[in-house]
């Protein structure tokens, strides 16, 4: 059986799809009110921290949104849209670890954890969802400090999140592939940019015009010297004079910028 994680980045196009179809959705049509101001909220206003509170299977609302899902999740979720299809395409048995990235917000932890809860249930996945063999195997999720309120911070955070968990299923997994359908499109182009080096085989997302799910197959790529071993010495704390002439060669650094504070967590998630 061919075992694959999915590095999934997560959105709130559930909040926003449900808010849309509450009426049509008996178990929703007394929340259309209040998805709608989650699906707008901005973040740490009240209503986004109302949603935070609300990210337990406890919740009524909670409830809803997940029996929601489980009947309508290509409709309800971009994600699940893009996981289902792109199993579609696939023959044989499979066996699939799925990782969830959220946004640090409260809108889009509820949406993470109600697609995390659903996702558990479904130990084999029924014809219904998608064609073949398909299992899962686990599920985690993770809110990825500052991911949507600071670009250069959180998207060290997304990587160090990324690594984490590809370490931990490196040796258990055949391939690891990036769903990157939710969330921020800069920092998804971002964690796109480096896959090659983290280690993904290919990515996928279901395109905004064609509506369906399109793949990019992604090259292994390796940090060759001199920039190797510059970045080495910056994990240690001990560039040099050349080292920095070596970073604006290669356009790491502009000329007469110092080193970033950026830089020493890039080569240590990158060379550890």
């Amino acid at each position: 059986m061919h075992k694959v994680l999915h590095i999934v980045t997560t959105g709130t196009s559930l909040l926003r799809n449900a808010q849309s179809l509450c009426k049509s959705l008996p178990g929703l049509s007394e929340y259309c009110s209040l998805l709608g101001l989650w699906s707008s909220a901005s973040p740490d206003s009240s209503e986004d921290l109302e949603a935070a509170r609300s990210a337990i299977p406890g919740s009524l609302v909670f409830k809803a949104l997940l029996e929601a899902v489980a009947c309508e999740p290509r409709r309800l979720s971009a994600e699940l849209n893009a996981f289902f299809a792109y199993l579609d395409r696939l023959s044989g048995a499979y066996e699939h670890a799925v990782a969830l990235l959220s946004t640090d917000t409260g809108a889009g932890w509820l949406c993470t954890r109600v697609l995390e809860e659903f996702l558990k249930t479904l130990t084999k996945i029924p014809q219904v969802y998608v064609k073949g063999d398909h299992y899962i195997k686990s599920v985690e999720s993770v809110r990825v400090e500052l991911l949507g309120r600071d670009f250069s911070k959180s998207s060290l955070n997304l990587l160090i999140e990324v690594k984490r968990a590809i370490r931990k299923y490196w040796n258990i997994v055949d391939e690891v592939v990036f769903n990157l359908t939710g969330g921020f499109k800069p920092e998804t182009g971002f964690l796109l940019l480096t896959a090659g080096l983290l280690g993904a085989s290919r990515a996928y997302y279901i395109h905004e015009y064609m509506k369906e799910v399109v793949e990019i197959p992604v090259l292994p790529i390796t940090i060759s010297e001199p920039v190797k071993s510059v970045l080495e010495r910056s994990l240690r704390g001990e560039l040099t004079p050349l080292d920095h002439r070596v970073l604006v060669e290669y356009r790491v650094l502009r000329p007469g910028e110092k080193e970033p504070e950026w830089l020493r967590t890039v080569a240590k998630i990158l060379l550890e």
